[in-house]
């Protein structure tokens, strides 16, 4: 009923990354960060000690604001875009 053939070959694909980012929630933001700097830090805390968290005001601010990071695209070497939204809005 079917013919079949077996083709053995290796193949390589390098695609382009392909993607998009799509807001999820009406009152989040989208944030651009690199690996490494103090905002990355925050955002993805490693250590497991605190929530997430961004400063919140003007340069040199103190104020934390807890976050919660809905999706993330990485791009390049060291770049990445999330998009967050603060955890007050979530109620």
């Amino acid at each position: 009923m079917f013919d079949s053939t077996t083709i053995n070959s290796n193949i390589k694909l390098n695609p382009a990354c392909n993607g998009m980012l799509q807001k999820s929630h009406p009152k989040s933001r989208f944030i651009s960060m690199t690996t490494g700097s103090n905002l990355y830090a925050s955002v993805f805390n490693n250590d497991g000690g605190e929530e997430p968290f961004i400063l919140k005001g003007a340069s040199g601010s103190t104020n934390k604001v807890k976050i919660t990071v809905i999706q993330v695209m990485v791009f390049g070497d060291k770049n990445c875009i999330c998009e967050i939204v603060f955890n007050e809005d979530l109620k």
